[in-house]
């Protein structure tokens, strides 16, 4: 016996509830895997990074001065982004502020200084690479 038009169309309205919730199902799923790898600290999840010891309001705050903590909009260690030797110069003693905004010890950033001529330092204290896109010289 064949099947009337309103079955057939009752099928098609149950296949794409199939796929709508299909769909929703695999986008929750996603969300969560993103949720859970941030979580987590997973390579390559895009979680929020602080330096060691800070917390809540301390992790845009690096030493320096009298009080310990300076807001990093206010922070100013070059009057211009330096490389190589004159960076390490010019920071004197701040070099300390640029090691812990960085993640990295004293000894790491001079090192990083004076082996890649790609690496300076930004004046608000961020290591910064330029891109010399194949040029020679």
């Amino acid at each position: 016996m064949g099947r009337s038009a309103v079955d057939g169309n009752t099928q098609r309205s149950r296949g794409w509830w199939v796929i709508a919730i299909a769909g929703a199902a695999a986008a929750v799923a996603i969300v969560i895997g993103i949720w859970a790898a941030q979580q987590s600290g997973a390579p390559g999840a895009a979680a929020p990074t602080s330096s060691a010891g800070t917390t809540g309001s301390d992790v845009n705050k690096t030493p320096a001065g009298n009080d310990g903590t300076l807001a990093s909009s206010g922070l100013t260690v070059l009057d211009k982004p330096l490389g190589g030797q004159e960076a390490i110069d010019a920071l004197g003693e701040k070099i300390e502020i640029v090691a812990e905004r960085n993640g990295k010890t004293v000894d790491e950033i001079k090192e990083l200084l004076l082996r890649d001529k790609t690496a300076s330092i930004s004046t608000g204290g961020f290591i910064l690479y330029t891109d010399d896109f194949g040029k020679k010289g």
